[in-house]
């Protein structure tokens, strides 16, 4: 009886090993950045009995919220509206200041509803619109044009990973005219000409998945562990797919969201030959947008039609996904795309690749795209210097440690997302430690830049976040 037992004990044993293993095995896998059900969030404008409404591609319509007809400083005196621009997070606008470039007007729903949960949560709703602010800060930085768009957070959803679902990280919508041929969505049209193209609706609506076992890193200036997934890489995804970076193409090429109807990103797409991929003939209520050949929608050989000659790799698997054609292809590029259909632990992005940055461009927004590649294809520092507090807050007086600097000189530059240089100063390094070098007037305003440190053979650079 006692070895019956005893062999009962290992077998139970290691049957929970099995699951344990299971279950991390399933737990540490990549994740998809969208949600499934595509149709659920194509959306185009539509009018009904005089008044603008969205539909999906299911046809459900849904009406604008009472909260857009109120006026913005209310919104945000009431605090759960955050003004985002090149300049930080409800910056006071004065008449006689330079244009700040794009403003993001983001209103989130949980704290609307006071609903305890997502970005009203008591321990990190504060981290978690503080992580979103951030990353639509970085895209007023890299925008030259001049309006403004209304973002609205959607209610946050609770999806936990389990050993048979591997639930979306977000979802987004970037709604559009249901015109014939190839939209621009809202967020473009309001951003690029600074007049409102739909004054009681969003122009871009996001939201995010807060589930139990979803380990999210929340500081943006820092990097996750391997064992978290990192939240403003996911918001910087989702905020491409709401400023346009998105296909309404479905599995047999018709349009998910109405007939002929499709998105200016559909434009670029091309088939394994390098030609467009959908092509439209006619014009206003008699253009026709021609189904293409359906075996091209799953070929592994799409392409977007990138500047300068350049072809990017667009998702195109065997089985055709919601995330087909939304994305960039990172198994077909030796580069890596922060628009890559998914996401892994300890996988983080701060900067769009160059091809996703000249992607916008493509979609007609006014980008620095020097913020991509002058940040990613710096050198590795060689030499042992640190920049601190970071992030710091404006005013603070930021240091820089050159203990391991053995030059008696150092020019040090601090740029600005634009590629602008902000402060210079040659500065004289005894190898003694801290210098205060950087900012010494605090004229830095809230904003990413980049510190680069040089003498005649050393080397260092540090991002640098003032908040």
């Amino acid at each position: 009886m006692k070895t019956m037992i005893q062999d009962n004990r290992r077998k139970y044993f290691s049957l929970l090993v099995i699951a344990f293993c299971s279950l991390n095995s399933v737990y540490s896998q990549e994740l998809p950045l969208d949600h499934p059900d595509k149709k659920k969030f194509t959306s185009t404008v539509v009018f009904q009995n005089g008044e603008e409404k969205m539909m999906n591609g299911y046809g459900e319509v849904s009406f604008g919220e009472e909260y857009f007809s109120r006026p913005l400083n209310e919104r945000v005196e009431r605090g759960f509206t955050y003004v985002v621009s090149s300049r930080g997070i409800n910056y006071p606008e004065k008449s006689n200041e330079e244009n700040a470039g794009v403003r993001f007007n983001l209103t989130f729903k949980d704290v609307i509803l006071g609903n305890g949960t997502g970005f009203d949560d008591p321990t990190y709703g504060a981290q978690r619109r503080d992580a979103l602010n951030a990353a639509f800060r970085y895209f007023s930085e890299i925008i030259n044009n001049t309006g403004e768009a209304d973002v609205q957070i959607d209610p946050s959803f609770f999806q936990n990973i389990t050993m048979n679902s591997t639930p979306p990280l977000a979802t987004s919508v970037a709604p559009s005219n249901a015109s014939r041929g190839f939209n621009d969505c809202l967020a473009f049209r309001h951003l690029n000409t600074g007049t409102d193209p739909s004054s009681s609706l969003p122009d871009g609506i996001l939201s995010f998945n807060f589930g139990n076992n979803i380990n999210y890193n929340y500081n943006f200036a820092g990097a996750p562990t391997n064992s978290q997934y990192d939240f403003y890489t996911v918001a910087i995804h989702e905020i491409m797919h709401m400023l346009g970076f998105t296909s309404y193409c479905n599995a047999d090429g018709s349009s998910q969201a109405a007939n002929n109807v499709f998105t200016a990103f559909d434009e670029f797409l091309l088939n394994p030959s390098y030609n467009p991929l959908l092509v439209s003939s006619g014009s206003g209520s008699s253009m026709t947008v021609a189904v293409p050949q359906v075996s091209y929608l799953t070929s592994n050989d799409l392409w977007f039609d990138n500047l300068n000659g350049v072809s990017t790799p667009v998702y195109a698997p065997a089985t055709f996904s919601a995330s087909s054609l939304d994305h960039f292809d990172n198994l077909r590029s030796s580069d890596k795309f922060v628009m890559n259909y998914s996401l892994s632990k300890g996988e983080y992005y701060r900067y769009l690749h160059p091809d996703e940055a000249n992607a916008l461009v493509r979609l007609g927004y006014d980008i620095n795209v020097s913020m991509a590649t002058s940040v990613e294809d710096m050198p590795e520092s060689n030499a042992d210097a640190r920049i601190y507090p970071n992030p710091a807050t404006s005013g603070d007086g930021v240091k820089i440690n050159l203990r391991g600097v053995n030059k008696p000189e150092i020019l040090v530059v601090v740029y600005d997302m634009l590629g602008r240089v902000s402060y210079s100063k040659v500065v004289v390094s005894n190898g003694s430690g801290p210098l205060t070098a950087i900012d010494p007037h605090n004229n830095l305003a809230p904003g990413m830049y980049v510190v680069i440190g040089s003498s005649k053979d050393e080397l260092f650079n540090q991002k640098l976040v003032i908040e």
